[in-house]
C-alpha cells in the first residue's frame, strides 16, 4: 500500500524483540503456530511484508531499556525459557492454566 502511493524504500523498525514464544503468565497471546516469528526468520518476514530492511529489538535492547535485571524479567516468549513447568502442547492455549469450571 506504501509503495502504491509512491514510497520507493520501506524500512520498519519494531520496538520489541520477536515473539517466538506464547505466554502462559496472564497475556493473552497466540499459540507458537500462530506466532509469525516462531514460523519464519527475520529475512522472510521482511520478505512477506515487501519491506526493504526489518529490524527488531534485540532481548539485550530491551534489558537495557528497562534498566532491571535480567534475573527479575520473565523473557520466556522471546527466549523460550519458561521459569515454571509449563502446559504440554495439547494443553496450550488462552485457557490452559485456568481451573475448570472457574473460567467465564
Amino acid at each position: 500500500m506504501l509503495r502504491r502511493t509512491g514510497a520507493r524504500e520501506i524500512h520498519v523498525r519494531v520496538s520489541s524483540p520477536p515473539i517466538l514464544n506464547a505466554c502462559y503468565y496472564g497475556i493473552d497471546t497466540s499459540s507458537r503456530g500462530e506466532l509469525v516469528a516462531s514460523r519464519l526468520s527475520v529475512e522472510e518476514i521482511r520478505a512477506s511484508i515487501e519491506a526493504d530492511s526489518l529490524g527488531y529489538l534485540s532481548i539485550n535492547g530491551l534489558i537495557e531499556a528497562l534498566g532491571l535485571p535480567r534475573q527479575d524479567l520473565c523473557l520466556a516468549c522471546l527466549d523460550g525459557r519458561y521459569p515454571t513447568e509449563t502446559p504440554t502442547e495439547a494443553m496450550a492455549g488462552r485457557h490452559a492454566l485456568e481451573t475448570s469450571g472457574l473460567a467465564p
